[in-house]
């Protein structure tokens, strides 16, 4: 399973963002919380997984700090 991008990579999207490490960190932690909840896993290789993970971070992290909340139906 992958966990979710390793501590560079959160430094790399929130500088990307222009936002808070902390904010992209909680935005993580959220994702990794849910995905255990629903016992969701990665299939594929693990470059598809870190490329896709990170790509998920930034946009949930982008909408977040505009206030909004993401409402997605599982």
């Amino acid at each position: 399973m992958v966990v979710g991008p390793g501590m560079d990579e959160v430094t790399s999207v929130a500088r990307a963002l222009g936002s808070e490490r902390y904010s992209v960190e909680q935005v993580l932690n959220m994702l990794i919380e849910r995905s255990a909840e629903l016992r969701l896993y990665v299939r594929g290789n693990r470059r598809d997984a870190l490329r896709y993970s990170r790509w998920m971070v930034e946009r949930l992290t982008a909408v977040y700090s505009q206030g909004e909340t993401p409402h997605l139906p599982l």
